[in-house]
C-alpha cells in the first residue's frame, strides 16, 4: 500500500457543511457521524448518516496517539486535540474496527509514530510478508483493497501518508481484513 495523507486535524468532526456541525452531538451526547462529500457526493446530508461513535469508541483514550502526533509534527502543537480525536474515531467507526481491532489500531498508530523513519524502511517488505502469509495468492487482491478503501475516504489516506504510515505493516494488515466489506458498501 502505498503511503498515502493526514487529515486537517484543525478541522473538527464533520465539518462539511453547518446543517451537519448543528447536528454532530445528539442532547445525550452521542457523537452523529457523517460520511464526507467526498465518500458518497450523491447523498444530501441526511442520507449520509453513517452511524453514531459508539460508546466504547467515544471513550477510548487517545491522548497518547495525539502526542506522538505533535511529536512528529511540530506543526501541530496548537492542534485542537478533541476534534484531532474525533477524526481518530471517525477513522475506526469508518474501518468498522470490533473492540479488539480499535486497540490494535491505536497500538498501531501508536508504534508507527513512534518509529523513527530509518526503522521504517523495511516495512514494505514486511507488509508483503505479512499479507502473503495470510492470504497467500490472494494478497495481492486484498493489498489492492486495502488501497481502493483508502482512497475511497479521503482524510484517511491523508493521514497515513502525511505520518508516513501507508506501509505500516500492523495499519495494513488491518485495513486488508476489513477493506472488502468497506467496499462492497459503497459499490455502486
Amino acid at each position: 500500500m502505498s503511503d498515502q495523507v493526514v487529515g486537517n486535524f484543525d478541522n473538527p468532526l464533520n465539518s462539511n457543511t453547518e446543517q451537519q456541525s448543528e447536528n454532530n452531538q445528539s442532547s445525550n451526547g452521542v457523537k452523529h457521524l457523517y460520511l464526507d462529500n467526498d465518500l458518497v457526493p450523491d447523498r444530501d446530508v441526511a442520507s449520509r448518516w453513517y452511524g453514531d461513535v459508539d460508546s466504547e469508541t467515544a471513550k477510548m483514550n487517545l491522548d497518547t496517539t495525539l502526542d506522538h502526533i505533535v511529536e512528529s509534527d511540530p506543526n501541530l502543537l496548537s492542534m485542537n486535540r478533541e476534534a484531532s480525536a474525533d477524526e481518530l474515531r471517525k477513522f475506526m467507526t469508518y474501518l468498522d474496527l470490533n473492540r479488539d481491532e480499535k486497540e490494535q489500531f491505536v497500538a498501531a498508530l501508536n508504534n508507527g509514530l513512534s518509529t523513527h523513519a530509518d526503522d521504517k524502511k523495511g516495512w514494505q517488505k514486511e507488509t508483503r510478508r505479512v499479507l502473503n502469509r495470510e492470504y497467500g495468492q490472494k494478497a495481492g487482491d486484498r493489498l489492492q483493497a486495502a488501497e481502493a478503501a483508502v482512497t475511497r475516504y479521503s482524510d484517511l489516506g491523508k493521514f497515513l501518508k502525511k505520518h508516513n504510515l501507508g506501509r505500516n505493516p500492523e495499519l495494513v494488515r488491518l485495513i486488508a481484513k476489513k477493506a472488502p466489506g468497506i467496499n462492497s458498501r459503497y459499490e455502486k
